[in-house]
């Protein structure tokens, strides 16, 4: 009889500990889904500053070959500068966007670029 109580209990104990180990699993599979969202997310968001980066690098590179130093651009803002002052400054704060990336400078600096670009035609 002894024996059956403790065959019983162990086979009690078995069972419980099988079932902590799936929810553990279970557990740990939502942590693992959890890891690839967030590092997918973190991918889409490099990949996004890249794309900024490599646009307004290439807005820059338009207006030195298509600009003098002396020409006149209009900015967004409605503000007139030199081509050679708005390339000089767009690279600081292009280097300073590779450095630290800021999304609202980036846009704006897009915005300023690409309206100095309008003004040329």
């Amino acid at each position: 009889m002894k024996k059956k109580i403790m065959l019983a209990l162990a086979f009690i104990m078995v069972l419980g500990s099988v079932k902590a180990m799936a929810a553990t699993a279970v557990e740990a599979d939502d942590n693992c889904d959890e890891c690839m969202m967030e590092n997918t997310l973190g991918k889409i968001a490099a990949a996004e500053e890249d794309m900024q980066l490599v646009t307004i690098r290439a807005q820059i590179v338009h207006l030195k070959e298509n600009t003098l130093a002396s020409d006149s651009v209009r900015l967004a803002t409605g503000e007139k500068l030199s081509a050679g002052q708005l390339i000089t400054i767009a690279e600081q704060q292009y280097n300073s966007l590779n450095q630290r990336f800021d999304d609202k400078k980036a846009a704006q600096l897009n915005k300023e670029l690409a309206s100095a670009i309008k003004s040329l035609k």
